[in-house]
């Protein structure tokens, strides 16, 4: 039986209170970066504001809204009671599976209220079946975290809201000791935001490692680098063998007073991992806080060339890029950019007595670290080993004699006779150098033997003898919060942490991450690499966030990026272990991972995993169908980014597989991904249509409602290009509906998209506004406000002022858009901005010489990346500009080039390029113009429903008929066409018209109606920025003179044969 009235309403309003507390605590953990947080406050917020207007349902609505204020509740518990800050990869699953709930629970209660759009959208069974959803999913969600929270009762709402006030205050409190990142971000990820200048540079996003706190013995070559420092473009290699304390010495010049004085910027890049040119560009370029991207070598230059400080970057560990003979050309000619920006200096690490070619170093040129000498190797061993003091000297040269006065060794065995004291290290020594020195007498195999008796330590247990042969092929290190979720089959795994840290095999960057040295990685792997048995938890732990990632979206997960981000290294090297081992049970789940890894590189890097491609060269299980066909779609999916890329057999291989498994879903991503490839690579719109009709049939076949609505929109995009405004629109609209009874916002954002887009074509600019602007509160509901759906939105709103001739607005929003991308990171962007900007210009008659540079950049890139529309696009708007500047014959031959081209082809190149051939008033008049192209252009515009076009193509005609003397058919058409062009405020060409009008009311003897048109032209060609054309008009009306009209008029007079 349903509330009385006052009962609901108090109910409604008790729940309304505990969502405003929820949303404390989820505005909370979102500052302590958890993934899902920002997307689910945003639409409880909106939730909140909603649910005060329904008037249907409303009990369900307020079971609904219960349900969510417990989840809140339940995820903010989980999040205090865990021992990391962080959520497992579980919970996350079921945090992200709630979110998708959220959304459609936002769309039923929306459609509750009176007068509500939504309800037309869907039919009552649809509505029911949402609403069936919706309570399903969320008790099925408090399910799931049932068993991860401890349970609390309450009595009344005031009890629980008193809970949850005292679970804000907690996470509050845990957020103001918490960095700005959040425990569950990798702090050495190297990107900070904050902090002390000495530590942190004023411009850079490096954490700069501290000074060594132990230094001895490199008094002479510190004062040589910071001689050198002074002079004008330092370039500085630090050389020598393993463990020669060549990081310390740069880490130490990095710190010195006198470097933070003579630098504003400092930048300190560990390039271990990197094994590439681009690889080591990259971390540049993460290191001074610039966005990823395929290349971005140029990014990173101009960052520094732009740097209005002098700038000190320093590139440790440089061999291992540098030293493979495929990479060193590569590196070498990074290096060579770099010290050609004066302002810079430059310090490279690298182990040996090499330095590398093409760049100046500066002279004095710093030798290869010595060892220490004997003093400074013992001030090292006393500051570290407190038992030092107690024993003999004779002892303790005979100790520090074998390490041969190596930093490294010294370290080592430091701490090792810190805890064994010095005699029983000595002892040791005795029983185990035999074997060892059969490698060897130099130093390198001392640094081996110093290694191994820290490794054969009576403090190393198995379990951390385990942690650190899994280290040994991690050149990320570990976060403690991955050693604790990874589900390690090593028992007690923090005390393993502690004694590698003590035995000094192991060493924590800045605090956080547990890393390994390179040599003792090298050394570790040889004599004891990890089994795949430590391997495989740790590659599910990160194959589980990986696909966590893929699932929604990538865009709607930046803590879960970075978590990934830093272990890019550690799956690398982890997965390649995998493919390289003899005997690998799990062959086909590393593949599984390596496939999933390659979609977190193409969508957030736009490249593909080394990976990849050895997967190709690697014989497969021909019986596993699915894994080869799961191998195959990614391909495709990566591939789409490359035109050159042929795809008709990688499909028909596919379909060969598919014969013998049945996954529809795979099935559907496949033809989805070969509809996306031919629709934008082959502007192949029938193939394209062939594969999106078949992906549709295959989505609605096994429910999933994402890849029906990329179906959907595909197909409305290729009905757009054809012409078939209504059946796009109808596309559109379909998965607008299937977008919300999904609960799938972005969807929705990007069905509104193509929805606005069918509006513009339909001359209807006010609804496509509104569209745009829907799709954009769409966007910030879901968290993907700034993402490549928003800037599509942004395109196309100004493209409407573009349209409407609002040339000053459409031309700030191109120059904003210009400035916020680049040719490196996201070149289409970048040219399309270029290309508009130009367009624009041309109409505003900029100076001829900048728009053609804009449009010869723009037309590079293109054709660099084989966009063949956009770059013949570029040539249509460089014959506009030709004509503009009265070189008709080049226009000309321009023009009708771009319509061999693209006709039936790009129905937006050939409208342009008809639009200019059929305006008889750019070509000079009558005498070199063709009448038939006002009928061609007639046409076009009604063969592809564009009222835009219709409207100027019927004010070319009346240009026809004004040019036989036949004014009364001119002024009709003029008068239709300025309809047509006042219902879709288009400023110019309502004054186009209006003045054409008012020549023929000139002609007519209408003096008084012909100044009124004038006067109406002439303040909307001040409004469409089109200056000398309002000042003619002004002229004529001050003189009273019909010289002007007659001149006018007699252009358009054909030529007397």
């Amino acid at each position: 039986m349903p509330l009385p009235q006052n009962a609901s309403e108090a109910r409604l309003q008790n729940t309304v209170v505990s969502l405003s507390l929820g949303l404390k605590l989820l505005n909370t953990l979102h500052e302590l970066n958890i993934p899902f947080a920002q997307l689910m406050s945003s639409t409880v917020l909106s939730l909140v504001n909603v649910v005060q207007n329904v008037k249907r349902n409303r009990e369900e609505c307020i079971q609904l809204l219960e349900h969510i204020q417990r989840f809140i509740y339940a995820i903010s518990e989980i999040y205090l009671q865990s021992e990391t800050g962080d959520f497992s990869p579980m919970v996350l699953v079921s945090i992200g599976e709630f979110t998708q709930t959220l959304q459609k629970t936002h769309t039923f209660i929306e459609a509750q209220q009176d007068g509500n759009k939504l309800r037309s959208f869907f039919r009552q069974t649809e509505m029911s079946s949402l609403l069936k959803d919706c309570q399903t999913g969320l008790e099925q969600a408090l399910a799931n975290l049932n068993i991860h929270v401890r349970h609390q009762t309450w009595t009344n709402v005031n009890e629980f809201n008193a809970i949850l006030e005292n679970t804000h205050t907690q996470l509050l409190q845990l957020a103001s000791t918490t960095s700005e990142y959040g425990s569950s971000i990798d702090k050495s990820s190297s990107i900070y935001r904050g902090g002390s200048d000495s530590f942190i540079s004023s411009r850079s996003f490096s954490l700069l490692p501290a000074t060594p706190k132990i230094f001895y013995g490199r008094d002479s070559e510190v004062d040589t680098i910071m001689t050198i420092l002074t002079d004008p473009s330092p370039r500085i290699p630090i050389l020598g063998g393993a463990g020669m304390g060549k990081t310390a010495l740069a880490r130490t010049v990095l710190n010195h007073p006198d470097t933070c004085l003579m630098f504003k910027e400092r930048v300190f890049v560990s390039a271990e991992s990197a094994t590439t040119s681009n690889e080591l560009v990259a971390l540049i370029a993460l290191n001074v806080g610039l966005e990823p991207g395929r290349d971005v070598t140029q990014a990173v230059l101009k960052y520094f060339k732009q740097s209005t400080a002098s700038v000190l970057l320093v590139l440790d560990n440089l061999e291992t890029p540098w030293e493979p003979t495929q990479s060193r050309a590569a590196i070498e000619d990074v290096l060579a950019l770099l010290a050609d920006i004066p302002h810079l200096a430059l310090i490279v690490t690298l182990r040996g007595a090499e330095r590398p070619g093409k760049v100046r170093w500066s002279r004095p040129f710093l030798s290869p670290l010595p060892p220490l000498s004997p003093e400074a190797a013992r001030n090292v061993f006393m500051d570290i080993c407190d038992e030092a003091e107690e024993s003999s000297p004779a002892e303790l040269k005979q100790l520090l004699d074998l390490t041969d006065c190596m930093p490294l060794a010294i370290d080592l065995i430091a701490h090792i006779a810190d805890y064994e004291g010095v005699a029983d290290t000595l002892e040791r020594w005795e029983t185990q150098k035999t074997g060892l020195l059969s490698m060897g007498n130099d130093r390198r195999s001392n640094l081996d033997l110093s290694i191994a008796l820290s490794f054969s330590s009576a403090r190393m247990t198995p379990g951390s003898k385990e942690l650190l042969s899994l280290l040994s092929i991690l050149p990320d290190g570990l976060a403690e919060v991955e050693l604790i979720q990874a589900n390690l089959p090593i028992p007690d795994i923090l005390r393993c942490k502690s004694i590698l840290l003590a035995t000094s095999l192991a060493y924590q960057e800045n605090g956080q991450r547990l890393r390994c040295l390179t040599p003792v990685r090298e050394y570790i792997h040889q004599l004891h690499p990890p089994s795949q048995r430590l391997a495989h938890p740790l590659r599910n732990h990160f194959h589980s966030l990986l696909e966590l990632y893929r699932k929604h979206d990538g865009e709607l997960l930046q803590p879960v990026v970075h978590q990934i981000t830093p272990n890019l290294g550690n799956l690398q090297e982890v997965l390649h272990q995998g493919l390289a081992a003899n005997e690998n049970s799990d062959f086909a789940e590393d593949i599984y991972c390596i496939l999933s890894l390659n979609v977190f590189y193409r969508v957030s890097r736009e490249i593909c995993t080394p990976l990849m491609n050895e997967i190709g060269s690697m014989p497969h299980d021909s019986a596993d169908h699915r894994l080869a066909a799961s191998i195959l779609v990614e391909r495709l999916q990566s591939y789409s980014q490359d035109p050159s890329f042929i795809p008709q057999d990688l499909i028909s291989e596919a379909e060969t597989h598919f014969e013998h498994f049945t996954d529809i879903e795979l099935k559907a991503r496949l033809y989805l991904a070969a509809g996306i490839h031919f629709l934008r690579h082959r502007s192949n719109l029938a193939q394209a249509r062939d594969y999106l009709e078949k992906t549709l049939s295959l989505s609605k076949e096994c429910g999933i409602a994402s890849i029906n609505c990329s179906a959907l929109l595909g197909l409305a995009r290729i009905n757009m290009q054809s012409g078939n405004v209504d059946k796009a629109q109808a596309c559109a609209r379909e998965a607008q509906q299937l977008a919300q009874l999904s609960g799938n916002f972005y969807d929705g954002a990007r069905a509104r998209y193509i929805d606005a887009g069918c509006l513009m074509q339909m001359g209807d600019y006010q609804s496509s506004v509104l569209q745009l602007t829907m799709a954009r509160e769409l966007l910030s509901l879901c968290g993907m406000a700034r993402g490549h759906v928003d800037q599509e939105i942004t395109i196309y709103q100004a493209e409407v002022h573009f349209l409407k001739s609002e040339y000053v607005e459409a031309k700030q929003i191109y120059a904003e858009m210009l400035k916020d991308s680049s040719a490196d990171q996201n070149p289409h962007a970048f040219a399309c901005a270029l290309l508009n900007l130009a367009g624009v210009e041309v109409l505003v008659g900029e100076p001829t010489e900048g728009v053609r540079r804009r449009l010869n950049e723009a037309k590079r890139i293109f054709t660099d990346h084989k966009y063949l529309s956009g770059a013949t696009y570029c040539d249509a708007t460089l014959a506009h500009l030709h004509l503009r500047d009265h070189e008709t014959a080049q226009a000309k031959r321009i023009f009708d080039e771009c319509l061999r081209l693209q006709w039936g082809v790009e129905n937006q190149t050939v409208g342009y390029c008809l639009e200019r051939l059929a305006d008889v008033m750019q070509w000079g008049g009558a005498q070199c113009f063709d009448f038939t192209w006002p009928v061609v252009y007639l046409a076009f515009a009604f063969n592809v429903k564009e009222k835009l076009a219709l409207y100027k193509a019927c004010m070319s005609l009346g240009d026809v008929f004004l040019s036989i003397d036949d004014k009364e058919s001119a002024r009709t058409l003029f008068e239709v066409a300025l309809g047509g062009f006042h219902y879709m405020d288009v400023h110019h060409s309502r004054a186009q018209c209006l003045l054409r009008l008012g020549n023929i009311a000139e002609r007519t003897g209408e003096r008084v109606r012909a100044r009124e048109y004038w006067n109406a032209a002439c303040a909307l060609f001040e409004r469409s920025f089109q200056h000398e054309q309002a000042a003619e008009i002004r002229k004529k009306l001050d003189s009273g003179s019909s010289d002007e009209v007659d001149i006018e008029i007699e252009r358009l007079r054909p030529p007397v044969s």
